[in-house]
């Protein structure tokens, strides 16, 4: 048996249980896989001791990280306002808490809405009649914020 290894159980056991050192060794004998050591050598019970009813640590899985940048939304022009439809990106393994809709005109944010983490839809209110906007979307989880999405196509509000 490996050292480190036993030594290891051994104190696991002994943390739980008082044990001569008699005891203590007939215990981990008897809670052993025997022949699992590969090239254990002459003279070596090959034996693998373990814990009885201890688990397997399991996999914590993958980190979780921002989400994914959000596809291009599509917008539809209103009179003094447009809707702005998108798709919910990836939220990286952790859910999306909110979303921010920017709207760009001559190449300058004017405009910025936050809305929570399930919305794909929304009013952009108080925009110019005759004036041409695009819009993005960023989704933000606990990690952090996705990159903006790419611009939607352009809509020129009207009556």
């Amino acid at each position: 048996m490996a050292s480190p290894h036993v030594a290891g159980v051994a104190a696991v056991v002994l943390s739980q249980t008082a044990m001569t050192p008699a005891q203590l060794g007939t215990y981990l004998t008897s809670n052993a896989t025997t022949g699992v050591v590969g090239s254990a050598g002459t003279g070596s019970p090959n034996l693998l001791t373990y814990l009885p009813g201890a688990t397997t640590p399991t996999d914590p899985g993958t980190p979780a990280t921002a989400p994914a940048q959000p596809a291009a939304p599509t917008a539809e022009a209103r009179n003094k306002a447009a809707i702005v439809s998108w798709s919910l990106p990836s939220d990286g393994g952790s859910a999306i808490s909110s979303q921010t809709v920017r709207a760009y005109s001559g190449g300058r944010v004017v405009s910025t809405l936050r809305v929570d983490g399930v919305t794909t839809s929304t009013r952009i209110s108080r925009l110019r009649n005759g004036t041409d906007y695009s819009f993005t979307v960023q989704a933000t989880n606990a990690v952090g914020s996705s990159a903006e999405s790419a611009q939607s196509n352009v809509v020129r509000p009207a009556r």
